[in-house]
């Protein structure tokens, strides 16, 4: 709604007199009065003075009796909220209804005169009168005779940048030319600027790119306060990160008074823009237990590193079907975040490997190497991401029982006598249970936890299958799959001292056992040489093959305790022992 306006100016009883006539009824002007000390120095005194204040009005004002009719002066030096109240009554009758240009006056004595010192505005009920005109007697005359004036403030001002030809365009990295502030009052045409009112400037979007500075160059951060003068002295700096995309926009506002105006800086990234991520396990294989970090790296179409936000948000997620395996896991806070799917992790803790992923899930016990696909996206922009792996080994973990253990070493094996000095003695675990040890170490890797001593009751007893109880004082290997029937047990095969023990990798890659049999001179040294001879070429003890490492065989000995299988030599015999793939 547009209002135009003039001034017109003359000497009222030897007064400066100014009006301002309004031609639309809806539009309060924002007037206000600037009372000029004139000769004296300090604030006038007004505290015994009288008034007359003559005014006119835009027809806003209305006879409403919850209108308290109440005429008040406020100090408008710099926006101060001090308020001044005339005392004397401002009546209906005094204040007409209606009418555009129609003049109303009021005599009254002015209090709390101490606020008064050079800029205020009069308001009825809270709202701006268009236009006064001050009539007083001699005690205020004398003090501001030709010093009292009408001035419209500013109603709109724009902000800018000493730059003609470029103002907003900056490269990642420039700094714009020092801001410019220019004002406009629609309503009458001239315009006024107090050089000290308050006036806020601030990055209200894209601060990620860049910050204000000072005239030295310092960092003023998004947001700084300060006269309009001191804000002419200010520059944009697009000295933040590089924009995610080619152009990137920072929005720097600049208010006072309620009043705002904005520009927009386009910002150009100078850096290649990111392309995909770079993303890596480490370590790229696991066991079924452990964890592997997954670090993440942005990266442009040439796969060179570039620079993103460190609170870009990233979304990670494991590929389908592999969820069964383990889970992603991150701490943020002392929380653990876990599952197929994280959202929202920043960038920072993304390159730090913060995320990892957990082997918790099946193990793959006779199957081979599962292989894990990571993911990663750009949550604001899912076409940017990138993949990895993890390849996750099943894990098996025998416990390493010994015949000599005291809580069955005594046990009657089978029953196997011997007959020593004359007499009959029975023999216990302690003597021939090395491959029922191996038996019970291998069952309870795959699930049915059993010792050597229960291993060797269940065997005796005439209430099982014979294919599962002792033939001669002899194990009988089917007795491992004695109730998980998913164990294989294959073999036992003789071999002779060219035997390649390689054949064991693929059973063992599978986290299947091997028992072999070896020579063990200690279990023969006090026989004759006829059984040491015989123990030698046919071997005598039972160990369990573990698994494969450092290009050896890692053994657990229930007897002499012995860790490599290369400690004893050739093997004699082996059988392997397995679960099924299909269990």
């Amino acid at each position: 709604m547009g209002v135009s306006c003039s001034f017109r100016f003359a000497f009222f009883w030897g007064m400066v007199v100014a009006s301002c006539s309004s031609l639309s009824a809806q539009v309060i002007i924002k007037d206000t009065v600037r009372i000029d000390p004139g000769p004296f120095s300090g604030p006038a005194s007004l505290s015994s003075s009288t008034i007359r204040i003559v005014f006119t009005h835009n027809g806003i004002v209305d006879t409403n009796p919850s209108r308290s009719r109440v005429l008040t002066i406020r100090n408008r030096f710099c926006g101060d909220a001090e308020t001044v109240q005339i005392n004397g009554p401002v009546t209906v009758a005094s204040i007409p209804a209606r009418g555009l240009g129609v003049e109303a006056s009021i005599v009254c004595r002015i209090i709390n005169t101490a606020y008064l010192e050079r800029s205020f505005a009069f308001y009825l009920d809270n709202e701006l009168v268009d236009s006064l005109f001050f009539l007083t007697d001699c005690s205020v005359a004398c003090l501001f005779q030709g010093h009292i004036q009408s001035v419209p403030l500013y109603t709109s001002f724009s902000l800018g940048v000493d730059d003609p030809f470029t103002p907003f365009d900056l490269d990642h990295g420039e700094t714009a030319q020092t801001f410019t502030l220019s004002y406009s009052s629609f309503l009458c045409g001239g315009t006024v600027w107090h050089p000290n009112c308050a006036t806020v400037v601030r990055i209200v979007e894209g601060s990620e790119l860049g910050t204000l500075v000072g005239p030295d160059g310092a960092d003023l951060g998004d947001e700084f306060t300060g006269t309009a003068e001191e804000i002419k002295t200010l520059r944009f700096s697009a000295n933040g990160v590089q924009p995610a995309k080619e152009l990137g926009e920072a929005v720097v506002e600049v208010a006072s008074r309620g009043i705002s105006s904005r520009v927009t800086f386009t910002i150009r990234r100078t850096a290649p823009l990111m392309h995909h991520f770079a993303v890596t396990c480490d370590p790229d294989t696991i066991p079924h237990g452990s964890t592997a970090q997954v670090f993440v790296a942005a990266r442009d179409a040439e796969n060179n590193a570039v620079v993103i936000p460190d609170d870009a948000r990233i979304n990670f997620f494991l590929g389908s079907g592999a969820e069964h395996l383990g889970d992603l896991a991150i701490i943020n806070d002392g929380v653990v975040q876990k599952g197929d799917l994280l959202t929202g992790i920043r960038y920072d803790q993304a390159r730090a490997g913060s995320v990892v992923f957990v082997a918790d899930g099946e193990n793959p016990l006779g199957k081979g190497p599962q292989t894990v696909p990571v993911g990663v996206q750009l949550q604001n922009d899912a076409v940017i991401g990138g993949t990895a792996s993890v390849v996750v080994h099943c894990s098996i973990t025998p416990p390493h029982y010994k015949q000599w253990d005291p809580a069955w070493a005594d046990d009657h094996y089978d029953s196997a006598y011997r007959v020593r000095n004359r007499d009959t003695v029975a023999l216990g675990i302690r003597t021939l249970g090395c491959a029922l040890s191996c038996m019970a170490m291998a069952m309870t890797a795959f699930g049915d936890s059993v010792t050597p001593g229960g291993l060797n009751e269940f065997m005796k007893s005439d209430s099982v299958a014979e294919e599962l109880q002792f033939m001669n004082e002899r194990v009988r290997w089917k007795a491992m799959t004695r109730i998980l029937k998913g164990i294989v047990v294959g073999g036992p095969a003789d071999v002779d001292s060219s035997f390649n023990l390689s054949v064991f990798d693929p059973v063992l890659a599978r986290c299947g056992l091997v028992i072999v049999k070896v020579f063990n001179p200690q279990s023969v040294q006090n026989e004759p040489p006829s059984v040491q001879a015989n123990a030698r070429k046919e071997g005598n003890h039972w160990v369990l093959i573990r698994r494969k490492s450092n290009g050896g065989y890692d053994i657990l000995d229930p007897g002499r305790g012995l860790k490599r299988l290369s400690d004893y030599g050739r093997i004699y015999r082996y059988l392997s022992v397995r679960l099924s793939s299909a269990h």
